[in-house]
């Protein structure tokens, strides 16, 4: 196989293919030849054994009657055949009694016939055939002929075939010649591209092969490779060019930071600084810095601290911000936060400290002032505190004051002007009666009046009990308590939820909101309907009327205190209400708002923080 080793392609698939025809071609030939050797040879045996046979029987009878004349005659009857050269005939007793010689001077000896009964030595064919007849021996018959006729037979098969074969070959080389190039034409291009892209180093190539033999899986793989071998190429142009854009930002990054960035080796020696550590401990070149021991930029106290952490960083643990009081180079101390990393070369496999400084000065001198601020806001808490606790106090005190002294005066007026009614009200023109009336009106809306502010000032102040409360019992409660007229319906709509709260405080919601749906509604058949529902981190809840409704530039003016859309002639109000619901609400972390069309009615929104 060495022997087609530096042989071309070209020359392997033709050599191959010779190879193989020659083998295949020589080895037919030769079994041709062997077997057409053999048939002549066959045939040779057969022919003088049919002689031998013919001369036998018909000298047998000869021989019984003793015609040695006849005997001759028979066996010189062999000159007609030409490849016969001997002939001899023996009775019983061995002796010759016959004999036929084509040449006299090519008689062989006897003891040639006796190796066998026949055989081929050098250029004939020996053969001894017994005359037998009736299973009695009567001697033997024997038989030389030339096989130098067989021989050029053979050998004219012989240049035959060899003749053939060449045609053949040639035949055979010319087809291998000529197809050789469905194989070798696509390997030589491949071997051509693969050639190019070594010198080149273009992976981008592509060779182009249509068939889909072993040729075609090849060039695919081939191509795929290639293509793999490309995207990794363009992956790594774009990975280094990322590198590169990287680094050139980060080195940007790192010159234009504020804070000071240092690189030192394990040892502690600066190696690395960039501008802002230069200018944080005023040095003017960074000659001057590189080289140092980092240690010496912080004071001595502080040193064993420095190098414990030190040791952390290279166990893989991240220092960050801590602090330390650094040294400048004119000995100014200064506080700073310094944070460091340990950093290892892929390349040289050394390692390295990376830290991070940052002068921390002007935070230390705002954390002294937010101090000091929050110690002056603190004393001012607590004068507040006390002036806000002289207030309640003077409210409380202002509150028993209206609830016992104001209202005592209005109860005798009250009482007065009852008294006066009931006496002497047959003694009243029209007009005294009239203003008798207004008396007693306005002796009872101060009454109330005075209630709702003392209602209102309690709201927040005084302490209350939180309970779960059913509101639906609640509001059936309430509304039992308002007693709606008949022409008005009030409906719960809804399931309304248990909620944590103060009883009182939210009967007073919703007495005040139904209180006022029914005080003015202004339809024959009146429907109120109460619902609520689940909104996430709020119970929303709603108050839903037919009434007369409010004009939009109201509905901010209706929560104020003391506010009143309906004259007080017409209908008695404290303008109180609407204000202490939105206060209530807003205590329990809610807020209130309505939705309204004038003349089809007004829904009251409000919610409550869960829990």
């Amino acid at each position: 196989m060495n022997l087609f080793r530096n042989y071309s392609i070209k020359n392997k698939i033709i050599g191959i293919v010779l190879l193989i025809t020659f083998s295949t071609i020589g080895i037919g030939f030769s079994i041709v030849i062997y077997k057409d050797v053999q048939y002549s040879k066959a045939d040779l045996i057969n022919n003088m054994v049919l002689n031998a046979r013919l001369i036998s029987d018909y000298s047998i009878g000869a021989i019984i009657f003793d015609d040695q004349k006849g005997v001759g005659e028979l066996i010189s009857r062999l000159q007609a055949i030409p490849n016969i050269m001997n002939g001899y005939i023996y009775d019983q007793e061995g002796k010759l009694y016959a004999a036929y010689d084509r040449d006299l001077n090519d008689r062989p000896a006897m003891d040639s016939f006796s190796q066998s009964p026949n055989y081929f030595e050098d250029e004939y064919f020996y053969l001894t055939q017994p005359m037998n007849y009736q299973n009695e021996y009567y001697g033997a018959i024997y038989l030389r002929a030339s096989t130098k006729q067989l021989d050029q037979e053979i050998r004219y098969h012989l240049i035959t075939l060899l003749v053939l074969m060449s045609v053949l070959m040639a035949f055979a080389y010319f087809l291998a010649w000529k197809l050789q190039r469905i194989i070798s034409a696509p390997l030589l291009e491949l071997a051509a591209v693969t050639e190019k892209i070594s010198l080149e180093e273009d992976y981008s190539l592509q060779v182009i092969y249509e068939g889909r033999d072993e040729i075609g899986l090849l060039f695919n793989g081939f191509n795929n490779m290639l293509k793999q071998i490309h995207q990794r190429e363009q992956e790594r142009d774009r990975a280094a060019e990322a590198l590169r854009k990287g680094e050139a930002k980060l080195r940007i990054i790192i010159e234009a930071s504020p804070n000071a960035i240092l690189v030192t080796d394990l040892s502690g020696k600066i190696i690395e600084c960039n501008p802002a550590g230069l200018e944080m401990f005023g040095i003017n070149a960074r000659q001057q810095f590189i080289g140092q021991n980092g240690l010496k930029l912080i004071v001595p106290e502080e040193h064993l601290a420095a190098r414990e952490n030190l040791k952390k960083v290279r166990k893989q643990q991240f220092q960050k911000n801590i602090q330390y009081h650094l040294v400048k180079q004119d000995g100014t101390i200064f506080p700073a936060e310094v944070s460091a990393s340990l950093i290892q070369d892929p390349d040289s496999a050394s390692e390295a400290f990376v830290i991070l400084v940052k002068d921390i000065t002007e935070q230390k001198q705002t954390e002294a002032k937010i101090k000091q601020l929050n110690e002056d806001l603190e004393n001012r808490v607590i004068e507040r505190t006390k002036e806000l606790e002289t207030a309640n106090n003077e409210l409380k005190e202002f509150a028993y004051i209206v609830s016992h002294d104001l209202k005592a005066p209005l109860r005798g007026i009250s009482q007065l002007s009852q008294w006066l009614a009931q006496d002497y009200g047959t003694h009243f023109d029209t007009q005294g009666k009239d203003m008798l009336n207004m008396l007693i009106g306005r002796a009872k809306r101060m009454s109330n009046l005075i209630d709702g502010i003392l209602q209102y000032s309690r709201v927040g102040r005084s302490k209350v009990d939180l309970i779960p409360v059913d509101l639906t019992k609640l509001v059936r409660e309430v509304i039992d308590l308002l007693d709606p007229p008949a022409s008005i319906q009030v409906d719960i709509v809804t399931d309304l939820p248990v909620v944590i709260g103060d009883y009182v405080r939210l009967e007073q919601v919703f007495q005040n909101l139904i209180g006022n749906a029914i005080k003015f509604m202004d339809k024959t058949d009146g429907l109120i309907q109460i619902g609520g529902v689940d909104a996430d981190q709020f119970w929303k809840f709603w108050v839903k009327d037919n009434g007369p409704g409010i004009d939009e530039k109201y509905h901010d003016r209706i929560f104020q205190i003391f506010q009143s859309l309906v004259p007080r002639d017409e209908l008695e109000s404290t303008g109180i209400g609407l204000t202490l619901v939105k206060k209530i609400v807003t205590l329990y972390g809610g807020k209130v708002w309505l939705e309204s069309e004038i003349g089809a009615g007004t829904t009251f929104y409000f919610t409550l923080l869960k829990g």
